[in-house]
């Protein structure tokens, strides 16, 4: 039996995703991106339940909530490409001392990360960074959640840091 907070969310989830939708569509190009934050909005939003119920106005509060998330998706995304970016372009050589050979091409560097990975690893890296894949397309091809996907990629990211700290 639905509890009267069920109903809540509920009615508030039938009448605000459309509007939340809308809205992060005129931002956003790919329907997957407006997804992916659409529903993360719903899930940071549904965390402190308390909160959400003494608004006065909960899609004016969604769509606060929404705002950031679009944002930090944009600046995570921007953050994305600009540390990946050499991956798909020759790195210029720079004198390097001997002691620290760092790889000055795409294909060495790309040995490198394939090197640091594991195998589960490389695959989310490819279809993450390399394919573009979202993750919710990945969450659905490996079989796990979205925030599983987000954190592995995270972690991917703090070891491809560490071995390829210019890159």
């Amino acid at each position: 039996m639905p509890t009267e907070q069920d109903s809540f969310f509920e009615t508030l989830y039938r009448s605000s995703c459309g509007k939340l939708t809308a809205f992060a569509s005129a931002q956003l190009k790919d329907p997957l991106w407006v997804e992916e934050v659409v529903q993360d909005t719903y899930y940071t939003a549904l965390k402190k339940p308390e909160i959400l119920r003494r608004q006065e106005k909960p899609d004016a509060y969604l769509i606060g909530i929404l705002r950031n998330k679009i944002r930090e998706f944009l600046r995570t995304r921007k953050r994305n490409f600009s540390r990946f970016l050499s991956l798909e372009q020759d790195v210029p050589v720079e004198p390097q001392a001997p002691s620290n050979p760092i790889p000055t091409s795409t294909s060495s560097i790309l040995t490198t990360a394939r090197e640091a990975l594991s195998p589960e690893e490389w695959l989310l890296f490819q279809r993450a960074i390399l394919g573009g894949a979202s993750h919710i397309e990945i969450a659905k091809e490996l079989g796990i959640s979205v925030w599983a996907s987000q954190k592995r990629l995270e972690r991917i990211r703090s070891k491809l840091d560490e071995c390829l700290p210019d890159h």
